[in-house]
């Protein structure tokens, strides 16, 4: 079933915008927009394959942060499914220049899983050490992420490091708190970034906003 997503939105000055139709999907769809009009699309398709994109056209510039300066490096449309096999979840950071998002290689959610990060400005992808997420963070948790992350967020303030909970590939076994830096600059060396380091043992960590 083809559908067309609306968005409506209302400014500083009170006025209203009509309902506008921005973009069209096949199948089950979740989306989210940063400040600048950036555009994230995670479509579920019927095969069960996914598809996470990002769109710099879609949204108008009326509707984006007028106050916000337009940082996004280029117009062209950025597909970051591949080489992931399925994204699980995606979250803009505060500053809206990186896009955080969970993938696994496998069907067995119990096995591995990956933080990457997308930079809008240096257009590159950075991908982070595997994990072994635990049983409660993949049934209590992420079914529900979209939730969740409208009142809590696994972004620190500044949008220079994410925290998240699971085992080390060494220690699968044992859950731990970890705190990973984001690279701010392009890095000549593919996914090159420093090492988490562990901070506790929470199951479900999340940053003060």
């Amino acid at each position: 079933i083809e559908d067309i997503i609306l968005m409506f939105s209302k400014t500083r000055d009170g006025t209203i915008w009509e309902p506008t139709p921005l973009f069209k999907v096949k199948g089950r769809a979740a989306f989210s927009v940063n400040q600048y009009g950036a555009l994230a699309l995670l479509v579920i398709k019927d095969d069960g394959t996914n598809e996470l994109s990002l769109d710099f056209d879609s949204i108008p510039r009326a509707l984006a942060d007028k106050n916000t300066p337009n940082n996004r490096a280029s117009t062209a449309s950025v597909i970051l499914t591949q080489p992931f096999k399925d994204i699980l979840a995606f979250l803009w950071s505060p500053d809206g220049e990186k896009l955080l998002f969970l993938s696994t290689g496998s069907n067995d959610l119990s096995t591995i899983c990956t933080w990457s990060t997308y930079n809008i400005k240096t257009q590159q992808i950075t991908r982070y050490d595997n994990f072994i997420p635990s049983t409660f963070f993949i049934s209590s948790y992420l079914p529900f992420f979209d939730q969740y992350i409208r009142g809590m967020t696994l972004w620190s303030p500044d949008s220079k490091f994410f925290v998240y909970s699971g085992a080390s590939l060494s220690a699968p076994k044992q859950t731990y708190t970890w705190i990973q830096e984001v690279p701010t600059t392009k890095s000549e060396r593919p996914n090159y970034h420093r090492k988490p380091w562990k901070v506790g043992e929470l199951e479900l960590p999340f940053w003060c906003r």
